[in-house]
């Protein structure tokens, strides 16, 4: 089973995801290692990831019925990147169909 790492799924457009194929970074050692310093990259970079997070944030919310409007996140986002925004909030929209939900666990009352 192939796996990639979250910020090399955020390149994928919704038509190259693929069910089966493992999204994540955890502490198995056959899963790829991040390979770049998120502090070395650029601050158009770096915007651009805080964006894409943003939008994975309300993909998220809305997966999990949470109360999220995307109109007022994207407004706080900078202007330049405001559109980069939707284009990323689709593709994490797409992705967030193939996984499954994990169900909240009642706390235990002594």
């Amino acid at each position: 089973m192939a796996v990639l790492l979250f910020w090399e799924e955020a390149t994928l457009a919704p038509e190259q995801l693929q069910p089966g194929i493992r999204y994540n970074s955890g502490n198995n050692p056959e899963i790829p290692k991040m390979t770049f310093n998120l502090a070395n990259k650029s601050q158009d970079e770096m915007e651009r990831l805080y964006v894409d997070k943003e939008a994975a944030c309300v993909a998220f919310k809305e997966r999990y019925n949470q109360p999220v409007i995307a109109e007022q996140i994207a407004a706080t986002q900078p202007a330049h990147l405001q559109d980069y925004f939707f284009e990323r909030l689709k593709v994490h929209r797409a992705y967030s169909k193939t996984l499954g939900r994990i169900e909240p666990q009642a706390a235990d009352k002594k």
